[in-house]
């Protein structure tokens, strides 16, 4: 009887678990755990008590029957709100956005189905990928506002030291207009649930990704992981440190809640009547590079991400991250570090793919993964990114599937940040703003003509207090036109035959004179920044620009 007891006491506890996932909206890991406890213990009270009661003279049958009950109530809640989903399942097209940091297009081998990303290569033969996608800017604040506003990037400013205080408040500039509606927002009025969980502090405060929202959470992806013994006992770890050992104190797992928030939320709303627009941002290919030791190739890597600590795990400062002269090796190792990040990120979009098929969610929504900027790794003399726009530092990757979408596999067609919001209006059968300056694909997608003005891109926003010029750049075809309009320089390259860039052909007058009058006629329609009044929120934003390492 007491083996019997436990056993169904452990079986009963998955499966109340289970249910109390979906009984929460917004769940996290100790709310889910006292449900799942309560609705344990409520049953077994109440055996215990009715036991009690009649004072164990039960028949055998009738106890059997009742632990029979106990055990196969919550099991039987799955078919349960199985049957409830498909009653209240809506019939619009729900929107599901993965977004990562810092991830370059060729570290995603999306034409690989063994290589370092499988999850993503299996997402692109299931919808399609773009070969030639870009952000719309190389940094994190005004690609978003291109991507979810779905306008260019601010105009450029004159470029000012580092050093130079005044020139900093520019950063918080790059705000959409007020005439933009956000694709939260749009989405919010058409009748959409709305959420965002993100892991990158800078995407708090801007009207593009935080309006619209119902349901938002926000990580410090270089927050440390106080969740262990060591922060809780100071007395303690005062004293290992005085004889001079430092406990391990790692970045917090920003993938991790992310993704238990992701699933925690799509089986809520699997179950609603209104389809859902959820926005997901992992920080994790952003450095400073701290992937989980499981996804390092090198085990002295892996041995090294396992002890952190305070002095190996710093935030890095602008000097150090695009300008600083590094030995072969170190480049190495913060190349296979990166690469590791890219892999945990993968791991974490087939977590989230597979609870999407299982819940039936493919055949009812849009599905995008794409990145706000890539990453340089010296290729043009130096490491991250924001302050040029080669091709490592604009790339991105974009996947794209649809229910019952016409187009799959590789697509060569241009696209650039600021058209992904009206892309996924259109793949939703949703009304597109009227002021939106980006294109939609939809209708080329599901197998009808491309938008006019497909084959060129405008890209700007480069970093406004780096100490390298802004810069701003066309992408007509093959050839790609970088202007630097404060120093009155122009570089020209031809991506077909110089993917890398390492050939500037800007002597060649007939082919730059139009891509230059083509750019100049983009960058006439860039909004101008606002000026910034509010002191206190400009020092905020740069508190946390130098934080991740701007400044």
């Amino acid at each position: 009887s007491a083996i019997l007891l436990i056993a169904a006491s452990a079986v009963t506890l998955v499966a109340h678990l289970e249910v109390a996932t979906l009984l929460i909206a917004l769940p996290n890991r100790r709310i889910a755990a006292h449900a799942a406890l309560l609705a344990w213990l409520l049953p077994l009270a109440i055996l215990l008590v009715a036991t009690a009661v009649t004072r164990l003279r039960w028949r055998r049958s009738g106890l059997t029957f009742l632990f029979a009950v106990w055990l196969a109530a919550p099991l039987a809640a799955a078919p349960v709100w199985t049957w409830w989903a498909a009653q209240t399942t809506s019939s619009r097209t729900n929107i599901v956005l993965l977004t990562a940091e810092t991830l370059r297009a060729d570290a995603c081998e999306l034409d690989n189905p063994n290589g370092q990303t499988p999850a993503l290569a299996a997402l692109g033969e299931r919808g399609v990928w773009f070969s030639r996608s870009y952000s719309a800017a190389p940094w994190t604040v005004p690609s978003f506002v291109a991507m979810m506003s779905s306008q260019y990037a601010a105009a450029l400013t004159e470029t000012t030291s580092l050093d130079d205080g005044p020139s900093l408040p520019q950063a918080i500039r790059y705000a959409s207009l007020p005439d933009h509606a956000t694709l939260a927002e749009t989405l919010q009025q058409a009748g959409y649930h709305t959420a965002a969980f993100k892991a990158n502090t800078l995407l708090g405060i801007l009207r593009s990704t935080t309006d619209g929202f119902e349901t938002a959470h926000l990580f410090d992806f270089l927050a440390e992981d106080r969740s262990g013994l060591f922060p809780h006992t100071p007395v303690v770890l005062h004293f290992l440190r005085w004889v001079g050992y430092e406990p391990p104190v790692p970045p917090i797992d920003t993938t991790a809640r992310l993704t238990l928030l992701a699933k925690s939320y799509m089986r809520w709303q699997s179950l609603s009547s209104k389809p859902f627009f959820l926005w997901v941002h992992f920080g994790d290919c952003h450095a400073p590079y701290t992937p989980p030791p499981a996804f390092c190739d090198d085990p002295e890597l892996a041995r090294q991400m396992s002890r952190l600590t305070r002095e190996t795990w710093p935030p890095m400062p602008v000097g150090e991250r695009f300008f600083e002269e590094m030995t072969p090796e170190k480049q190495a190792r913060l190349r296979a570090l990166y690469n590791a990040e890219v892999r945990y990120v993968d791991a974490a979009v087939d977590e989230l793919s597979r609870l999407m098929d299982a819940l039936g969610l493919f055949d009812s929504s849009v599905f995008c993964f794409t990145s706000d900027h890539g990453e340089e790794f010296w290729e043009h003399g130096c490491w991250g990114h924001g302050v040029t726009l080669y091709e490592a530092g604009i790339h991105v990757p974009l996947i794209l599937t649809a229910p019952d979408m016409a187009l799959r596999g590789r697509q060569d067609q241009l696209v650039i940040g600021y058209d992904l919001a009206p892309t996924l209006l259109g793949l939703a059968d949703c009304p597109i703003p009227e002021p939106w300056q980006g294109r939609d694909f939809s209708l080329w997608l599901n197998g009808g003509e491309e938008p006019e003005a497909a084959g060129s891109g405008f890209v700007q926003g480069t970093l406004p207090f780096a100490e390298i010029p802004q810069q701003r750049s066309l992408i007509r075809g093959f050839d790609k036109i970088i202007e630097w309009p404060f120093e009155a320089r122009i570089e020209l390259y031809d991506l077909d035959a110089d993917p890398l860039e390492t050939h500037n052909l800007a002597a060649d007058a007939e082919t730059i004179e139009p891509l230059l009058q083509e750019l100049q006629q983009h960058a006439a329609e860039a909004p101008i920044p606002p000026t910034v009044e509010d002191d206190a929120a400009a020092d905020q934003f740069n508190e946390q620009l130098r934080a991740i390492g701007y400044m």
